[in-house]
């Protein structure tokens, strides 16, 4: 009942993650159809898992950066407060975010950014002669 020692690195090796770079092929040694599948396949998949890490990464990066906002923001109310007692000025906080860091603003497309006229459809068009 007892275990060879070899077998203690097999369950080892089972128990360790999967890297899929250690399954790809060389590009210059793929020579058959079923290594051009699996590779097209393995590669799909080093895509996805890269994807699903920039996310989360890009999601830990926005929260720390939205704490950091929220910091600062905090500290510009105490010296307004203060700034109100001392009967000064209040200052404005400066903007933080640029569109670009917001993923939401990032895909939505406002009206000034088509330069082009919506299509109306004959039923549109009359109706739209008809309120003018």
């Amino acid at each position: 009942t007892g275990k060879a020692s070899g077998d203690a690195g097999a369950d080892a090796d089972a128990d360790a993650p999967l890297n899929l770079s250690d399954l790809l092929f060389h590009p210059a040694g793929i020579s058959t159809r079923f290594q051009r599948q699996s590779q097209l396949i393995l590669l799909k998949q080093v895509q996805r898992e890269m994807m699903i890490f920039f996310n989360k990464r890009f999601e830990t990066m926005l929260e720390n950066k939205e704490d950091a906002v929220e910091r600062i923001n905090s500290r510009y109310e105490r010296i307004n407060e203060i700034l109100s007692e001392l009967k000064v000025d209040r200052e404005e906080p400066p903007s933080y975010w640029r569109d670009i860091e917001n993923p939401k603003s990032v895909f939505e497309v406002s009206q000034d950014e088509i330069g082009v006229d919506k299509y109306l459809s004959k039923a549109e068009r009359e109706q739209k002669a008809r309120e003018e």
